[in-house]
């Protein structure tokens, strides 16, 4: 599909789930602990949803779970499995680049389901978007969901549920310790994910478009100049061009280089200072140690410094 057909179509909503619908947890990235992704299965279960898995999720080569054809082979399976209503991913890692294209993501226009995944998973995201379909940048089955209740990390369960099980928009949200770098107010879609992984993006069919969007950043244990070099590289291939507003991660372990005073506050203070919209950073998207946050990507939100919060002001599920 050109890209000019795309632009002119409108975005697609994928059906709310239900109890007892089928959800297919695949392993596009790192490898899975088996412990892990049967905790998530377990969390999955008390959603009121059948996760269902390939057993080849458990391969090893080199950091991936797998080879690049059992990946791809595993998650055309998932996309085009027309009885799974979610596919979500066991965890992040490295090695989705080397499976795409993904062909059954083409069909999905026609049979949307929700998908779920942050990090490495950026990429699927980015796939997604340039075909118009609503993601979500969320929880991960044996990552975030595997987690017990009040431990750290895991995942915000109430925003889960209200996106994806019961359809509704998901409202404000204002978490604490929101720092705005600029103010102002801004409403556009959502788009985004990993900030390495989107600047890795960059020069592929996954290319970032952010023309009126509201931006979502996140990264973990990145040197603040690595930061800057990402958020240049994104600047310069284009990526900025008519964004209207940021929403920034925690960025954990984003800690100076030894011999170096420059945080990564600094980075982001300089690098946005000229911005026009509104820039929001302590978000708990994505890599944080507190719970997770769905963010629906492709749907529109608001961000406004004075109620110091992210509206989500559409439903992402039908």
């Amino acid at each position: 599909m050109a890209p000019s057909t795309i632009a002119r179509e409108t975005w697609v909503r994928p059906p709310k789930l239900r109890p007892g619908d089928r959800v297919r947890v695949i392993a596009p990235a790192g490898p899975v602990p088996r412990g892990p992704l049967e905790a998530g299965v377990a969390e999955l279960a008390r959603l009121g949803l059948v996760a269902e898995f390939d057993d080849s999720l458990f391969d090893r080569r080199l950091i991936f779970a797998g080879t690049d054809a059992r990946r791809r082979a595993e998650c055309e399976r998932a996309f085009a499995d027309p009885e799974a209503r979610a596919v979500f991913a066991a965890r992040g890692g490295g090695g989705t680049a080397r499976i795409l294209p993904i062909d059954a993501l083409d069909a999905l226009r026609d049979r949307p389901r929700a998908f779920s995944g942050f990090s490495d998973l950026t990429i699927l995201h980015q796939a997604m978007a340039a075909r118009r379909l609503v993601s979500f940048y969320g929880p991960m089955v044996a990552w975030d969901m595997a987690r017990a209740e009040g431990a750290a990390g895991g995942y915000d369960e109430a925003l889960f549920r209200r996106l994806l099980l019961d359809g509704e928009p998901g409202g404000p949200i204002a978490p604490a310790g929101i720092e705005f770098l600029r103010g102002g107010a801004a409403e556009g879609r959502l788009a985004g994910g990993c900030l390495s992984l989107l600047s890795a993006c960059v020069g592929t069919p996954e290319s970032p478009v952010f023309d009126g969007a509201v931006v979502v950043l996140e990264d973990e244990n990145e040197y603040p100049h690595r930061v800057d070099r990402f958020l240049h590289h994104l600047r310069r291939a284009g990526a900025f061009r008519g964004a209207c507003a940021v929403i920034l991660g925690d960025f954990p372990g984003c800690e100076p280089k030894p011999g170096t005073g420059m945080t990564v506050r600094d980075v982001l203070l300089d690098f946005f200072a000229d911005f026009e919209g509104p820039v929001a950073w302590g978000f708990p998207i994505g890599h944080t140690p507190r719970p997770n946050l769905t963010i629906p990507l492709g749907t529109r939100a608001r961000l406004d410094d004075g109620p110091g919060a992210l509206d989500l002001l559409e439903a992402a599920c039908v």
